[in-house]
């Protein structure tokens, strides 16, 4: 990759301490082609003069000009962060008349030159490396070639791949011939190994009376033997010497193993593989800086719809959407706000779940204003390689002011902009500083909007929402209200088709709590399943069946295949749950027994309140109705806690965190004001046992509720068993008239939760 051209940002004399100061805020900020320097300065010759100028209470002036270079592209970061240091900054003149803004050819460091020059010479010693071992095999293949009677290769016996050929040429005998002919000194030469391998099983030996003829037999291979061998007489050569000394065997061409296990093996591919591993190390940095490259290339520009939006496409969200209009008027007519003496913000944080239309109501605003949408997702930022993250985000807002005005978007801005701590890694600190850093640097000119989208606001690091960076900072929540979910649903109910029998309050109801993305892929779903049934509209069905699918993550179950005894008590449990709810004051839109591929039994929908602030009253009642099920499993099985199912695992795990919060986050279990996860392990164990006592009370209350109400939770089991699923009229038909009488029944019989021992204060420490 070609260096870059350099500038100077920073030249000042005899400033060695401000020079420090910033060498490390742009160290701090990422700026990975930072280069500083001392020199000496032109106009002051040598050796010092001794002019009084250049002396200040008896001590000589600190003539050296410090610089601070970096490259052309990080340059406008880098000079805006010495301004933000020194607002009085000025660059020295130089003696000869030239101001410290760019950088003298001579000073250039040819990086590019000596990483070719390294290149190659790496290339070098590998091709030399490799001729010379191509030229060591070429030398014993030559050895090896048949008809080269001028040379001699000694082989080792490893080597040799067709010794059954020669045990073909050989004579066999006994061994006790043998050692006949060894006692009377006839063996002239014998052909052994000693090593108690495999190779020394046989050997092959000569006699002197017959020296052409090779004869062989058995090798005892003793400690002593070879010893014997020599003072007998014979010649002892090494096993693989009988092709190179006895003329009988000449005849049978050595066929060489070709492992080449030692060094003629090594040699040549250790040579090789550092040729591939520069070559690939070489391939991949390309690859990286054709990635970055490409990178860089989507994240600027510019995800631009086809299709303009407008602010008629958010569903509910009017207080929101009000401000942010005079937002994108700031942006459409920046004059008329300057000349009232307003400055743009420089960024918008918006917070809230999942789905709740943060990026399209980013890319709407972009529409609106017409100006330039620059997106980015923030785990673009996080990488591993030093400085990759910092670069990206210099990289972002570089091309944001080239496309300026302009908003710039960047999604899950929690990734990067997380709250500092230990375990922050150096990388993750580099791109969060790189972040503010860019958005302090922007001029009131620019006209560049920065806009954040999280749904985890609790983790975003202090910085970041200070004034002056995000200030501006905006909740996107579900849809509070039925008329907002109403506007949702005719958004994206355009272009569908629907049965007249679709009431879309009614479902409207049913999606209290739900996202717009939520809503939307339910009815794209339904959309999808009346185009399989080959339906001309959008029927109940289709809804019901697209709202267990994406919701519920699974698909309608026939109960045909359940056991009666399992539907029963799926019955039970239902219609406790909706009794209590129904009891309490709650709405239930629907029961249904009607399994899933989930895994659920049954569901029942209880509309959520609208209210946002809850009581303790209010979520007691909760507690119970999430009780209900089980309860109501324990009436219809001989009030027996053991014959009770694990179906409702879910329902104790909810009521047990709401306990939990209740008693050690909002201060309702006698324990005064306290935030109890705040304090000891010893608060929390007490703490664990009031919860458990007070779960026990609720438990009890919630019992004794459904026996004064036993027959209406047998009506609404006997209605869900004929009809598998039951919806709001019929529940308030069966429950409605005992509903008022319930809640002056309960008020009686609110039997009181337990205290702690010392409920004005707080558990000891």
């Amino acid at each position: 990759m070609a260096v870059g051209r350099y500038v100077i940002v920073f030249e000042r004399r005899g400033e060695k301490e401000n020079w420090k100061k910033a060498k490390k805020a742009l160290k701090a900020a990422g700026i990975r082609s930072m280069k500083s320097s001392v020199w000496d300065d032109a106009d002051v010759p040598s050796p010092y003069p001794m002019d009084a100028k250049h002396f200040e209470n008896g001590r000589m002036l600190d003539t050296k000009i410090y610089t601070i270079r970096v490259q052309e592209e990080e340059s406008d970061l880098a000079y805006s962060i010495i301004l933000q240091l020194f607002p009085d900054y000025q660059p020295y003149i130089r003696a000869d008349g030239r101001p410290g803004n760019e950088e003298r050819k001579d000073l250039r460091e040819p990086k590019e030159r000596r990483r070719n020059t390294i290149t190659i010479v790496i290339a070098v010693i590998v091709s030399a490396v490799m001729l010379t071992s191509l030229a060591v095999q070429a030398v014993r293949h030559a050895r090896e070639r048949n008809g080269a009677e001028d040379m001699v290769y000694h082989y080792r016996v490893s080597e040799i791949s067709n010794w059954s050929q020669v045990d073909d040429a050989a004579v066999p005998e006994s061994y006790a011939r043998f050692t006949r002919e060894l006692d009377a000194g006839r063996v002239k030469r014998v052909f052994a190994e000693f090593d108690m391998g495999e190779y020394s099983q046989t050997m092959y030996y000569t006699l002197r009376k017959d020296k052409d003829k090779l004869y062989r037999t058995a090798n005892p291979d003793s400690p002593d033997f070879k010893e014997r061998l020599l003072q007998k007489g014979a010649d002892v050569q090494p096993k693989a010497e009988v092709f190179n000394q006895n003329p009988e065997v000449t005849t049978v061409k050595p066929e060489v193993v070709r492992n080449f296990s030692r060094i003629s093996f090594l040699v040549p591919l250790t040579a090789i593989a550092l040729f591939f591993l520069f070559l690939s190390l070489w391939l991949r940095r390309e690859r990286m800086r054709q990635m970055e490259n490409s990178r860089r290339e989507d994240a600027s520009g510019e995800k631009k719809d086809a299709e303009p939006k407008s602010f008629d496409q958010i569903g509910g969200l009017h207080p929101l959407k009000k401000d942010l209009k005079v937002v994108v008027d700031f942006l459409q007519n920046p004059e008329k706000y300057r000349d009232a003496g307003a400055d743009l913000p420089r960024g918008i944080l918006l917070y809230g779940p999942p789905g709740t239309g943060k990026t399209l109501i980013a890319k709407v605003m972009a529409s609106e204003a017409q100006v330039g949408f620059v997106y980015a997702n923030a785990s673009d930022f996080v990488e591993k390689y030093v400085g990759t993250g910092a670069a990206r985000i210099r990289d972002l807002f570089k091309r944001a002011r080239k496309e300026a005005p302009c908003i710039v978007f960047i999604d899950e801005i929690d990734t990067i902009a997380s709250k500092r701590s230990s375990d922050m890694n150096s990388e993750d600190r580099k791109a969060l500083t790189a972040l503010l850093t860019e958005m302090d640097g922007f001029r009131k000119s620019d006209n560049i909007l920065v806009i954040g989208a999280t749904n985890r606001m609790d983790d975003m690091d202090e910085a970041v929402l200070r004034p002056g960076r995000f200030s501006d900072i905006f909740a996107v929540p579900v849809p509070e209200t039925i008329e907002d979910r109403l506007e949702i649903i005719d958004i994206y109910a355009k272009g569908k088709t629907f049965e007249e029998s679709f009431d879309r309050r009614a479902f409207a109801e049913e999606m209290m709590g739900r996202s717009p993305a939520e809503i939307r892929d339910v009815l794209n779903e339904a959309a999808i399943l009346s185009v399989q049934k080959g339906l001309a509209a959008i029927t109940k069905e289709c809804i019901e069946t697209a709202f267990y699918k994406r919701l519920l993550h699974g698909h309608q179950t026939d109960n045909g295949e359940t056991d009666e005894r399992d539907l029963k008590l799926i019955a039970y449990h239902e219609a406790g749950h909706a009794l209590v709810a129904r009891l309490c004051g709650s709405r239930v839109s629907k029961i249904t027994i009607l399994g899933s591929t989930s895994g659920a039994g049954g569901v029942t929908f209880v509309k959520p309140s609208e209210r946002k602030l809850y009581t303790k009253r209010m979520m007691e009642n909760k507690i119970c109705e999430m009780y209900g099920g089980k309860v109501a499993e324990y009436l219809i099985s001989g009030r027996n806690w053991d014959n009770t199912t694990q179906g409702c695992s879910n329902d104790i795990q909810k009521a047990t965190q709401l306990l939990k919060d209740m008693v050690d986050a909002y201060g309702m279990g006698g324990n005064g004001m306290v935030n109890l996860n705040m304090l000891s392990r010893e608060t929390s164990e007490k703490s664990t046992e009031y919860i458990t006592e007070m779960s026990r009370t609720l438990q009890e209350r919630t019992v004794r509720m459904m026996e004064r109400h036993g027959d209406l939770l047998e009506k609404l089991a006997r209605a869900l068993l004929e009809e598998n699923t039951i919806y709001e009229p019929e529940i308030d038909r069966i429950v409605g008239e005992a509903a008022g009488t319930e809640a002056a029944v309960r008020e009686q019989d609110a039997s009181p939760l337990p205290e702690p021992a010392a409920a004005s204060t707080a558990p000891a420490l």
